[in-house]
């Protein structure tokens, strides 16, 4: 049997380790690469997971919102406060405020008649109502 020199064995060891080590480093920086920027996908999928949660919310509550807005209830109450609307049958009935302007101290002796003593008057004494200075 016949072997080789020692320098031809050394030189074939130190090319299969060398071949080897630069593909070593080739691969752990390839799967370093790939594992960082699938670490930068799960966080922006977290955060946007994050974000449709409290999207999912907000549209919850708006939902809920315009629910109640569109209710029969709120929609009839709008109607008779804002608009001065009334159902079929009923009397729509508006008692104004006095309007007092003091211009001398005998006008200020005028007392000012609070708006639910005028409905109370309006209800069970109409005649004293319609002698009250307004």
């Amino acid at each position: 049997m016949r072997r080789e020199p020692s320098s031809k064995r050394g030189k074939k060891w130190k090319f299969f380790f060398g071949v080897n080590f630069f593909l070593f480093l080739f691969l752990s920086v390839a799967f370093g690469r790939e594992y960082v920027s699938h670490m930068q996908v799960e966080r922006e999928i977290a955060k946007l997971e994050e974000e449709n949660t409290s999207l999912e919310q907000g549209r919850l509550e708006t939902v809920a919102f315009l629910s109640q807005l569109a209710s029969p209830y709120y929609l009839e109450g709008e109607a008779r406060l804002k608009q001065g609307l009334a159902e079929e049958g009923e009397t729509l009935v508006v008692v104004a405020q006095p309007q007092v302007t003091v211009n001398s101290l005998a006008d200020a002796e005028v007392a000012v008649t609070a708006n639910p003593v005028l409905w109370f008057y309006y209800f069970f004494n109409h005649e004293y109502l319609t002698r009250l200075p307004l």
